[in-house]
């Protein structure tokens, strides 16, 4: 049976690879994080005639409910615009109408939703007649706010995605340690399990309302409540919130059974993917597919890391473990270094699958952008990682009871070091060639 399994396990990771690297091979990679294209004035254009309108030609069709253009004269005074719009046949043109502008410099800020439902803004300046020297204070004050939103959905992302995720991992890797014997999260867990359960919901409100108000039309939640759906599906990560808070409450339903939370914790994961750049890559279904299988197996390496932890802190509280289920113990430790190799082998497989997907390797290694650094940075932890795994799979391969709390810590705390890079760069624009 175990040969069996093992050749499934194979089996899959092969039809993973291949379906990588057919789609890299065959597949154009299409780099569809919004993007300026053109606009009209360009940025620094002097203008002897004051323009009737600004034209903004981005990569991507625009939603008109999630676009925004201010206007600001030399004083810093926003400027009424007479109208903002979609150009007719083409919906990635976005048209603000002018009134009659006087002599001098101005600045704009063009402020649309991406694909994948991530926030971008574009600004220019140009002048009508000649050049004046700028006054922003208005700038500063919406670059500070832009920031403290930034901030504070990164934070509520990091909880909310590491607690997904470790509790994903976690739970699939109880229910393997059953068969062994050994105790499930509810024994190891205990009142944790509803702590967490509450961070959640509470982190799940936060991405909400942090997302919602960095938006430029900021009309989501009352797209939510008049239920304007049409609205809400050009946001992927709105969708992906409103998905996981419905998941939320299915996984608080009690005693049910282990198959239907296992099904709960698969769907939160999976749904994960959505709100990254999974969306606006082509090909879909690989991106997709790709994002999927490297949040699933992220999942399973470090909630396998976490399970050890608990299983180490139960038994020093039950002040040591019974000796009988020694022959258990050598079954489990054989099953778990095998889903820990498959788990961390994916891990690295599908997130460079996904990295050259969306990007070119060139302008990684080359580029000095903060998503091609962050990205480098996590493959070095990663790397670093598997360092105190090696060595205690060493010790722990001679003696069953022989696992170093301190390298479990270890590896454990570079493995949230590194789902804090992967939220960083999930809410970066990748580079472009």
């Amino acid at each position: 049976m175990s040969r069996i399994r093992s050749l499934r396990i194979a089996q899959a990771i092969t039809v993973w690879l291949l379906l990588g690297v057919l789609g890299l091979l065959y597949s154009p990679a299409a780099y569809a994080h919004a993007n300026l294209l053109h606009a009209s004035p360009a940025s620094g254009e002097i203008l002897n005639e004051p323009p009737s309108q600004l034209l903004f030609h981005f990569s991507e069709v625009l939603e008109p409910d999630l676009v925004d253009v201010k206007l600001y004269d030399d004083n810093a005074e926003l400027i009424p615009l007479r109208s903002l719009h979609l150009q007719p046949g083409n919906a990635a043109m976005l048209v603000a109408e002018l009134p009659l502008l006087r002599e001098g410099s101005y600045r704009v800020t063009a402020s649309i939703v991406s694909e994948d439902g991530h926030p971008v803004s574009e600004n220019l300046t140009f002048s009508v007649g000649r050049e004046t020297p700028l006054r922003l204070p208005h700038e500063h004050e919406e670059d500070a706010k832009a920031t403290m939103h930034d901030i504070v959905l990164l934070g509520a992302r990091y909880v909310t995605e590491t607690l997904l995720l470790l509790g994903a991992g976690l739970h699939a890797v109880a229910l393997m340690s059953r068969r062994f014997g050994l105790p499930g999260t509810q024994l190891l867990l205990g009142r944790l399990r509803v702590t967490g359960f509450v961070l959640l919901l509470l982190g799940t409100g936060g991405e909400w309302a942090a997302y919602a108000s960095s938006l430029p039309a900021g009309g989501l939640t009352d797209a939510l409540f008049s239920g304007n759906w049409q609205l809400l599906s050009q946001s992927p990560f709105a969708l992906m919130l409103l998905i996981q808070f419905v998941l939320l409450l299915l996984l608080s339903l009690p005693s049910l059974i282990d198959s239907w939370y296992a099904a709960v914790w698969l769907l939160l994961t999976a749904n994960l993917a959505i709100g990254g750049h999974a969306l606006g890559t082509d090909p879909l279904y690989l991106s997709v597919a790709l994002r999927v299988l490297h949040l699933l197996a992220m999942s399973v390496w470090l909630g396998a890391l976490t399970y050890l932890l608990a299983l180490k802190r139960h038994e020093k509280r039950a002040q040591g473990h019974d000796e009988s289920a020694a022959q258990d113990r050598e079954g489990f430790r054989a099953r778990f270094l095998r889903v820990v190799l498959v788990s961390a082998a994916l891990t690295a497989i599908s997130g460079v699958l996904l990295a050259n997907l969306q990007t070119d390797w060139t302008f990684i290694l080359t580029g000095a952008a903060p998503w091609s650094l962050l990205l480098l940075g996590k493959m070095a932890l990663m790397l670093l990682m598997l360092v105190p795994a090696w060595y205690q799979t060493l010790g722990w391969r001679k003696d069953v009871h022989a696992l170093s709390t301190p390298l479990l810590r270890t590896e454990w705390r570079l493995g949230l070091a590194i789902l804090l890079i992967g939220v960083l760069i999930s809410q970066l624009p990748y580079p472009h060639p």
